[in-house]
């Protein structure tokens, strides 16, 4: 209540000053602003730096475009997005966490990672990094304690799944590769199934891979599942899309305003000849995942499901 009651105490100031200064003036808006960040800045509950003000200022601004695919990232909000989805490399252990009811568990180790190699798996409990207990942390949290420069070693104690005693190893971090295709599947002996779970630079070789070693076990219809995919390099997406089109075609088109749109087209091509293709989406599909959908669907070149 008294947050409340001071941030409408806040608005009272606002009205008279401004028109009496002529500083709404449509001629005048930067001092509008300026009277605004003062304001805020000495008469506001909570105490913040000038950079925090700024920061919130901006993040103000971006969130009243009213424009859902506009954010504005932090430095840790940047690095963890090329961590997830852009980046290939980073000096890790290979294992992703989940941190639900203030339990850290593994929910995926990746075969052949130090992780791994240090015996831990799926399932287990991580109760401290180092001597720092992260039960309760969150995600973000727990994976900074994790991430660190390759060549450097940590030491995480874990409860195994279904047991009680606690176990530890001492983990040393590597490059860890994250590929976009995680495995495939045959169906039916002829259906090729590839899911993608990121588009990173090397997305559409990874793909490409993938087509070429279902191709040789006997594929000749292919899946694309991009469900939950949620994008990643644009890049990656024309040149990923571009695999299953005409050298030439035109993939995506970037408008920017007072600026010649800049017109994506198909590079490399794999031969799979007509191959039929099927590409799964849900409402986890965005951003790359979204053009390469389209850019499929508009040409005819595939069936999204």
């Amino acid at each position: 209540m008294l947050r409340r009651l001071a941030a409408l105490f806040l608005l009272l100031p606002l009205a008279a000053p401004l028109g009496a200064q002529g500083s709404n003036r449509p001629d005048n808006p930067a001092a509008l602003f300026s009277q605004v960040l003062d304001i805020v800045s000495r008469t506001a509950l909570d105490s913040l730096s000038q950079a925090a003000v700024f920061e919130k200022a901006a993040r103000g601004l971006v969130a009243e475009l009213g424009d859902p695919y506009a954010s504005l990232l932090s430095p840790e909000d940047l690095a963890r997005f090329q961590r997830n989805t852009i980046g290939n490399r980073y000096g890790g252990i290979g294992a992703t966490v989940r941190s639900q009811a203030d339990r850290v568990t593994l929910f995926r180790v990746n075969n052949g990672t130090p992780a791994w190699l240090a015996g831990l798996r799926a399932g287990d409990r991580i109760l401290s990094v180092d001597g720092v207990v992260v039960s309760g942390m969150s995600v973000d949290s727990v994976t900074k304690h994790l991430l660190g420069e390759p060549g450097t070693g940590i030491d995480v104690v874990f409860v195994r799944a279904g047991e009680s005693a606690e176990n530890q190893a001492h983990i040393v971090r590597n490059v860890i590769r994250v590929p976009a295709v995680p495995f495939t599947l045959m169906f039916d002996e002829t259906v090729g199934y590839i899911p993608i779970q990121r588009f990173n630079r090397t997305a559409a070789e990874d793909v490409a891979a993938a087509v070429r070693t279902l191709s040789q076990a006997g594929a000749r219809r292919f899946v694309l599942d991009l469900r939950g995919n949620g994008g990643g390099d644009l890049d990656a997406a024309v040149a990923m899309a571009g695999l299953f089109l005409k050298g030439g075609d035109e993939v995506a088109r970037v408008i920017h305003r007072g600026q010649q749109p800049v017109v994506y087209t198909v590079g490399e091509v794999v031969d799979i000849g007509n191959a039929p293709l099927v590409v799964l989406v849900n409402g986890g599909s965005a951003s790359a995942s979204e053009i390469v959908a389209a850019a499929l669907q508009e040409t005819e070149r595939g069936t999204l499901v």
